[in-house]
């Protein structure tokens, strides 16, 4: 057992983010100049520990930036909804970590998966189609104006565990919105109780938004001229895209751009 103990804590103005120890075998090892000492040290080591945590977050910063505008330019330029949604998701599993996500389209009363991560479990819920009247949790988001986050949900009444994930223990999701109202949902799941916060919610919230305003959409231009496989088969024109509702429905009904 040591005989002898010294601590000191490593502060950054007012706040302790940290303590720096030493121990020894002899009895009376440490004198108030030794404490002394361990205290410079610990306040410079605070400073080069704070440096890069703050060097990462902005790191962490600039990364979610480039996803933003990289998704936001998909959007703003592609023909193709699958594409839209699949970078959207792709751009969300590398800011957040997740278990499964999905991303959802709502027509009326019905809620249809469209994407999912990993990709094989939309192979498995594609009969899946519940109806927003019967989940309380997917009414509940689509009413919401921001995220809904769960942080346990055996502890949450209005949970209902969708079939084939009941390993499902935290979920957070956020509305596509258009016009006022909720026309889809991004959703993210974890194993693990308590794995979103609020700072991953306005995230989740901030990709969700790329989707959803009004502007060039998943079309060039609003009411435009489609792809030729589509004027082959008499639909020359899709919805404009500031009638995102129609837009979504349209370009899933005919998989833009194959």
């Amino acid at each position: 057992m040591p005989a002898s103990w010294l601590g000191v804590p490593m502060r950054i103005g007012g706040s302790v983010t940290g303590v720096i120890c030493v121990q020894s075998y002899r009895p009376n090892a440490y004198s108030e100049d030794e404490q002394l000492l361990l205290s410079i040290v610990a306040d410079q080591v605070a400073v080069a520990v704070e440096n890069a945590r703050l060097f990462e977050k902005e790191r962490e910063q600039r990364a979610l930036a480039e996803a933003l505008a990289e998704t936001a330019g998909v959007v703003n330029s592609t023909l193709e909804l699958e594409r839209v949604l699949d970078l959207v998701l792709e751009q969300v599993e590398r800011a957040l970590v997740f278990d499964v996500g999905n991303i959802l389209l709502i027509e009326g009363d019905q809620v249809t998966s469209m994407r999912w991560r990993p990709a094989d479990v939309l192979e498995r819920m594609s009969d899946v189609r519940p109806s927003l009247s019967q989940v309380a949790y997917l009414s509940r988001m689509a009413q919401a104006s921001e995220a809904i986050l769960v942080p346990d949900t055996a502890a949450d009444p209005d949970w209902q565990t969708p079939p084939g994930l009941e390993w499902l223990r935290s979920s957070l999701g956020a509305p596509i919105r258009a016009k006022g109202r909720t026309v889809g949902l991004i959703n993210v799941g974890s194993a693990q109780p308590g794995r979103f916060g609020a700072a991953d919610a306005a995230l989740l919230e901030a990709f969700a938004s790329q989707v959803g305003p009004p502007g060039p959409g998943l079309c060039r231009g609003t009411g435009g001229a489609c792809p030729a496989t589509h004027r082959r088969a008499g639909e020359s024109v899709c919805p404009p895209a500031d009638d995102l509702e129609q837009h979504l429905r349209w370009h899933r009904r005919h998989r833009c751009g194959r």
